[in-house]
């Protein structure tokens, strides 16, 4: 970008023709603007308030020098000056030297004062000498300082006394120094579905199960020029175009609930259809894909102006999406699940510029492996058949998962479980649980392998970071039941029982009888 100089605008203004209305002090505001490039080069200072800045916000804090530089200005010009200059020449010449002005190389450098910008970006020097003692005019460098976040820029704004309007010095004078405020990074975190942060998660990261609502709100400021147009007509900005995305397939996104710029809801369908192309990504099963979304403005061809136009009353204010994911059976357990909010612009027909909100905790869902057996040698018990118990308020609810929900409901009197899923060890004794958010649940059996008993009691056991991926399951011990002899014979055994009995009686008879004849 071309240097903003303080230019003569006028034969007059460097003390030639008219001493008319000379004054002798001026009053110089500089008025600091929030931009988030500089203005374009043929925008040129005048001496008075200029409407063209007024739809920029005012950029408070910043703090300005007023040097008198007038001795030192002179003497590098009047080295370049042969006396037979016409006054454009002479105009030139004074262009050049403000060009190569030096502060740090100008001894005779007067501080004039020093002032900051207050909420309106204004600084204001008031009653600076217009002239020296010999009546001389006085040449003055404002020197920006440094600020956090705000891009100097590499001007010089030189201001050379008098400054005049026709035939009439101005002795206020207003300035509008070239700046450009580093632009803010996206933002991004993690909220209720009211839109109020969540608590701090645990130290690995946000914990969901499966159809479970995530809510997010990811914001950025819309640039200050965004409704500008170059002299072809076409926005000064060509691209703006928001991104979101999960790194990690197997989750669904459910759509942007709302968008809201500076505090207020705004009409969704200006931004997703009216001025601007909006593409939703894993919307439907099977999740193979990366959910999220891509809205990009219509900033080109025909719709260029008009879209520019419609967000030019949003300019320098925050834009926040409200959407929402969730989880689905495809999702992987107990792995770190991390997105990102990307705005990229393009403007004046330069390279595209990305920025990228800072990483936030991840999301992820857990789960735990378990290994039923049966004696000291851990023989792998393969049919015994459990459902989840998850305790609500002290009282049990059992788990029923859907291809991309879960539901918990109370158990029940005489509960026979007929809608909860169904947890069963294979051939090898395993079995697995997965999709929860972190905490306590109970597996309770509801049948038992062929020759074993159900167990009296639920086995406890706790989901958290790391024990799904790479854990060793958790063992459970089954018992067999009492054994069973088989019965040697059926309801015939009672006759033979009869008869032995008769036959016995009847022995025991005759040998009394022969005992007594004896």
């Amino acid at each position: 970008m071309a240097l903003l100089f303080m230019a003569p605008l006028v034969t007059g203004l460097f003390g030639f023709g008219s001493d008319a209305h000379a004054v002798d002090s001026v009053n110089v505001t500089l008025h600091k603007k929030k931009m988030d490039e500089f203005p374009n080069s043929s925008l040129e200072n005048t001496g008075k308030e200029m409407t063209e800045f007024d739809r920029y916000e005012g950029l408070q804090g910043i703090t300005f020098t007023a040097w008198d530089i007038t001795e030192d200005f002179y003497a590098a010009l009047d080295a370049i000056l042969t006396g037979n200059e016409t006054d454009a020449e002479y105009n030139a010449k004074a262009k050049q030297i403000m060009d190569a002005f030096d502060l740090n190389a100008a001894p005779n450098a007067v501080d004039a004062g020093n002032q900051t910008t207050d909420a309106n970006g204004e600084a204001n020097f008031a009653n600076l000498p217009a002239k020296n003692a010999d009546g001389s005019y006085k040449v003055y460098f404002f020197e920006e300082h440094d600020s956090p976040n705000v891009d100097k820029g590499s001007y010089k704004l030189i201001l050379m006394l008098p400054l005049k309007d026709g035939d009439t010095e101005l002795s206020n004078i207003h300035l509008y120094p070239k700046n450009k405020v580093e632009g803010e990074d996206p933002e991004k975190e993690l909220v209720d579905e009211n839109g109020d942060p969540l608590p701090a998660p645990n130290p690995s990261g946000y914990d969901f199960e499966v159809g479970q609502q995530i809510h997010y709100r990811a914001s950025f400021v819309i640039p200050s020029q965004i409704g500008e147009l170059l002299p072809s007509g076409a926005p000064r900005y060509g691209k703006l175009e928001f991104k979101d995305a999960v790194d990690q397939t197997g989750v669904k996104f459910e759509g942007i609930d709302r968008i809201v710029v500076n505090g207020t809801q705004v009409n969704s369908a200006d931004f997703l259809s009216t001025h601007g192309t909006y593409t939703p990504q894993n919307e439907t099963a099977p999740w193979a894909g990366y959910a999220g979304f891509t809205l990009a403005m219509n900033l080109t061809g025909a719709a260029g102006p008009a879209t520019a136009n419609y967000l030019s009353q949003y300019a320098g204010q925050t834009i926040e999406f409200f959407y929402t994911v969730s989880f689905t059976e495809e999702t992987p357990v107990d792995k770190d699940i991390n997105n990102e909010f990307t705005v990229t612009m393009n403007h004046d027909g330069g390279q595209d510029e990305s920025k990228t909100n800072p990483p936030i905790p991840p999301i992820k869902t857990g789960g735990k492996k378990f290994f039923k057996y049966s004696g000291a040698a851990k023989e792998a018990l393969e049919g015994a058949e459990f459902v989840v118990i998850k305790k609500v308020n002290g009282v049990d609810h059992y788990l029923t998962a859907g291809a991309d929900t879960m539901t918990w409901t109370a158990v029940g009197a005489n509960e026979d479980y007929a809608t909860a899923t169904k947890y069963t060890s294979d051939a090898n004794g395993l079995f697995e649980v997965t999709g929860l958010e972190y905490g306590n649940y109970y597996l309770r059996e509801t049948k038992a392998p062929h020759g074993y008993q159900k167990l009296p009691n639920d086995v406890q056991f706790t989901v958290g970071d790391g024990t799904y991926e790479g854990a060793t399951p958790q063992e459970i011990e089954n018992t067999t039941k009492g054994g069973t002899l088989p019965s040697t014979g059926g309801m015939g055994i009672i006759a033979f029982i009869v008869i032995g009995l008769g036959l016995m009686t009847a022995a025991i008879l005759r040998y009394r009888r022969v005992q007594f004849e004896v």
